[in-house]
């Protein structure tokens, strides 16, 4: 892989020490025969990754900036071959997915991690405190399918030309076992995205009005 930021380089080999699993292998051929609509990552993989991105010294806060600054370099190697970033998750992170997350590129990745994870968060019983968030044993059980994981973002250039691929989207979305949820962040222009609305629609289209989750 390309790795051309040193502040990068040094993120990467800092991955095998946070985790009890290494977060980021070499790309597997077998994998790379998995359907897109198959390519679920765990939501603790993901907090993980924000943690350690958050004490990297690497300018990350939209999902924009998270593509260019870190899945490209990460999946553009040398040989020419380009790959999805799921393609470099171990398998004890990934699974097929239950949630199609709908967001804007312009939102922090973080913010869109956080309102999944308040949403997971189960209500206190009486007399119990409020859990500060989903059991481990959810965030590592519980897989999304997120596009700047799940997609090769080395299509630009296509997407330019022949527009986005809908039965891919389709596939994905109808795939996830309980639907789509749109995560609109504060400030979010998700609902002026034409992309996103989109989203939403094959959501309900392909599925039910109970397919879809909207989260303020």
């Amino acid at each position: 892989m390309s790795l051309g930021n040193p502040a990068l380089s040094k993120w990467r080999a800092s991955l095998n020490y946070i985790s009890d699993a290494p977060l980021l292998g070499d790309p597997s051929t077998l994998r790379n025969r998995t359907p897109t609509s198959e390519c679920g990552v765990s939501l603790a993989w993901l907090q993980y990754i924000l943690r350690s991105l958050s004490k990297s010294g690497l300018d990350v806060e939209t999902c924009g900036d998270f593509v260019t600054e870190v899945v490209i370099p990460l999946t553009r190697f040398s040989n020419g071959q380009r790959h999805r970033l799921w393609n470099l998750i171990p398998a004890e992170h990934v699974g097929k997915p239950q949630h199609y997350i709908i967001h804007a590129w312009s939102d922090p990745l973080e913010t869109i991690v956080d309102a999944l994870m308040t949403h997971l968060t189960p209500i206190a019983q009486p007399g119990m405190p409020q859990p500060k968030g989903p059991s481990p044993e959810v965030m590592r059980d519980t897989y999304i399918w997120l596009d700047v994981v799940s997609q090769s973002q080395h299509h630009n250039a296509l997407i330019a030309q022949t527009g986005p691929d809908l039965a891919e989207t389709r596939a994905a979305v109808s795939a996830a076992s309980e639907g789509a949820i749109a995560v609109v962040a504060p400030g979010s222009k998700l609902l002026t995205r034409v992309w996103c609305l989109y989203e939403c629609w094959a959501a309900v289209y392909y599925g039910s009005r109970n397919r879809l989750r909207v989260l303020f």
